[in-house]
């Protein structure tokens, strides 16, 4: 049924980490004193990434301050800003530097992209907190 179907949509859109209010709870954990600087990864850019009406309502649901994250619909269909969609959460919370690339892990061969091939195959991002005066090290 239409609904059956929509309730899992929905589902599977509820687990989508910018969705999930991820960014949130790592900001809640930080918990710093500090300003804190965001790094955006390569990710899938906006003309590659098609999302439906179903997807775009309940994120506005949820983020209802991240319109301009989204194309018009047109057709049942969107383009969403992966990007932009973090930047307006990471902006709500405080967090003033952010910084990116505009890598597209869809058209560049050099990432994984399950859109593109269905490669189980993820990317891996790091999270680390510096002292003062300690924000170069490099260790692993």
């Amino acid at each position: 049924s239409t609904q059956s179907r929509s309730s899992a949509a929905s589902d599977v859109y509820k687990r989508q980490s910018l969705y999930a209010n991820i960014l949130s709870e790592i900001i809640n954990k930080i918990n710093s004193e500090h300003p804190i600087t965001a790094w955006l990864g390569p990710c899938i850019q906006q003309p590659q990434y098609q999302v439906d009406e179903l997807f775009v309502s309940n994120y506005l649901k949820q983020h209802p301050t991240s319109h301009s994250a989204f194309l018009p619909i047109d057709n049942g269909k969107s383009y969403a800003d992966l990007c932009a969609l973090a930047a307006i959460q990471l902006n709500e919370w405080g967090v003033k530097h952010i910084n990116g690339n505009n890598q597209c892990t869809f058209l560049d061969p050099n990432f994984y992209s399950w859109r593109q091939d269905q490669t189980s195959k993820r990317m891996a991002t790091m999270i680390w907190m510096s002292t003062k005066g300690n924000t170069h090290d490099n260790s692993v």
